[in-house]
């Protein structure tokens, strides 16, 4: 079973389409990577704290039930992760944000084979103030600067939740 990173903001979408607040894709993409594959964080618990910052309240507590739950089947599995300096550097000048690191770090420590995200950081951060109009088809067509550097020296194409069932 192959590794696959998630953000935060999709885990987000699942969550709250599991709990029939929201309708979308998170739902089929998370259930589809738990059957075929599983889903990595890193040791350091940085990558899961920021699933739990985008959730708030019950929603947010509901999360970290599942989250150990998952753990505990093996769905959901930790990764000591090792800084990636030449990545850093290199997704740097593209614009990539240092926050969104701890990402590439764990992509690269678990050879993910994929990461699954809609936020614009990952595809075009210099988009990053455009609107949806500009965005939605950058990140729907996997392209942007960042998508390609993941995709050829990662080895992890970064998709969408819509993406999920029919790429990995």
């Amino acid at each position: 079973m192959a590794a696959v990173a998630v953000d935060a903001n999709c885990i987000a979408q699942f969550q709250q389409e599991r709990l029939g607040l929201k309708r979308g894709h998170g739902l089929r993409a998370i259930r589809h990577i738990m059957s075929n594959h599983h889903i990595v964080v890193d040791a350091r618990k940085a990558c899961e704290q920021e699933w739990y910052d985008c959730l708030k309240g019950p929603i947010g507590e509901n999360l970290k039930d599942w989250v150990a739950e998952q753990q505990r089947l093996g769905k959901i599995v930790p990764v000591t992760c090792s800084p990636q300096p030449a990545h850093r550097a290199a997704l740097q000048r593209l614009g990539f944000p240092q926050s969104d690191h701890k990402w590439v770090c764990l992509v690269a420590s678990a050879a993910a084979i994929a990461m699954v995200s809609e936020d614009i950081d990952f595809y075009d951060p210099t988009r990053k103030k455009s609107p949806s109009r500009v965005t939605d088809p950058i990140k729907q067509n996997q392209r942007g600067p960042v998508a390609r550097y993941f995709r050829r020296y990662l080895g992890a194409p970064v998709m969408m939740l819509n993406h999920v069932p029919n790429q990995i």
